[in-house]
């Protein structure tokens, strides 16, 4: 083979490193699960999918993190754990939940799963190629899934309880009603944050010094909990506890 027969192949190769920066933005990957944006589920056994993977990511030599859709499926003759849940990317088996994940998510993807669609979530897969060969490259795969219903609701209640900036209550806010669907229970977690974030903004303010400061927070709580009656919250107290706060600011 001539030595221009050989750059017309690397050119054509999967191992011409690539600039990431340079690709296209990825469309949004449908989900049957809430997008949380955190990538907290771990798959294991990647090891014994390496052909997969490396098909999946394609490119070599450089680190990679590709972001597609997982697809998760009961894994019934799965003689190592009856709960065994397979995980999917491009029709390719990557791996597997863990026993802990898959005995957590298997009332779940069954239920999904019994409408005969596809059950989907938004994935990772993390390629490590620099210094190693490349049959040797580990791989990482992660999954944008919620919490369990039955898990949602104490995990996000006592966070809540715990976070003191109206900011981050309000992330917290956001994130809890996207993941709990039932009525009382996102109530309460709306209830707690609204009364967390005035209770935390007045003992804030009694330790600042700037005027400017204290009523910055007190606008910022002000707008957090009025914003919250489009979910039920009546905040006319919260609401009068704000403006005595304020008058005693314009008294002092």
């Amino acid at each position: 083979m001539g030595l221009m027969d050989w750059f017309k192949r690397l050119l054509s190769s999967n191992e011409v490193q690539t600039d990431l920066s340079q690709e296209p933005v990825p469309r949004p990957i449908s989900s049957s699960f809430a997008v949380t944006g955190r990538y907290g589920v771990n798959v294991v056994g990647e090891s014994f999918h390496k052909p997969a993977l490396r098909r999946i990511c394609g490119r070599r030599g450089v680190e990679q993190r590709l972001s597609v859709a997982a697809e998760l499926r009961r894994d019934r003759g799965n003689r190592h754990d009856r709960n065994a849940i397979a995980v999917f990317v491009k029709g390719a088996h990557v791996g597997h939940l863990s026993r802990e994940d898959a005995r957590r998510y298997r009332t779940w993807v069954e239920e999904l799963g019994a409408a005969g669609r596809p059950v989907t979530c938004p994935a990772e897969v993390a390629a490590y190629w620099p210094g190693y060969r490349d049959y040797a490259a580990p791989f990482a795969v992660k999954l944008d899934l919620p919490l369990p219903p039955k898990e949602a609701f104490p995990y996000w209640l006592d966070r809540v309880k715990n976070l003191r900036q109206t900011s981050a209550l309000q992330q917290a806010v956001e994130q809890s009603l996207r993941e709990i669907t039932d009525p009382a229970q996102r109530e309460r977690i709306v209830a707690v944050a609204a009364s967390r974030s005035v209770d935390c903004t007045v003992e804030r303010i009694a330790k600042l010094k700037s005027a400017e400061t204290k009523l910055k927070n007190l606008d910022a709580c002000h707008e957090f909990v009025v914003s919250l009656s489009v979910h039920g919250l009546d905040p006319k107290q919260l609401v009068a506890r704000l403006a005595k706060a304020r008058a005693g600011l314009a008294n002092a």
